[in-house]
């Protein structure tokens, strides 16, 4: 049981990693189409922090919504496991797992809460990690070269 839970948190922080690189590249993408923005928001007085802070918000609102329905995705997808395995068994004759392979009458669950809010915790610590990289690139900006980016 401990090499399943420890292949399923491998598994888990590769699938973070990806994420993370997800939201890198969205950011970046933003960065380079609000250069100009940017360029404005600089001339009319913010401060490089300001600059930084506003798409360190946005990569946290992407981490957060992102980590909240996924959580609850899978919070219903546990609940609902067993009926699920049964529609597809009546409605296709197919099941996840055949009883007469694995001796299960049903599929085992275990909902952890503490385990889950350290994985919410944690993604969305790594993509505040993966935006910063953008949120730096948007505020070292010089407001007259943003501004005549096009």
């Amino acid at each position: 049981m401990d090499h399943e839970r420890a292949l399923m948190k491998l598994l888990l922080m590769i699938s973070l990693v990806v994420a993370g690189f997800l939201i890198f590249a969205t950011l970046s993408m933003m960065v380079t189409e609000k250069t100009r923005d940017i360029g404005i928001l600089t001339a009319l007085g913010a401060t490089r922090t300001g600059i930084l802070y506003i798409f360190l918000f946005c990569g946290f609102v992407i981490s957060f919504l992102g980590s909240l329905l996924g959580s609850l995705a899978g919070w219903i997808s546990c609940l609902y496991l067993n009926d699920f395995n049964e529609f597809l068994g009546r409605t296709f004759h197919v099941q996840l797992f055949p009883p007469q392979i694995y001796n299960l009458s049903r599929i085992p669950t275990e909902l952890d809460l503490g385990w889950i809010l350290q994985v919410v915790a944690g993604a969305i610590l790594l993509s505040l990690l993966f935006s910063l990289i953008p949120a730096f690139r948007a505020s070292r900006f010089e407001p007259v070269k943003a501004l005549r980016y096009e």
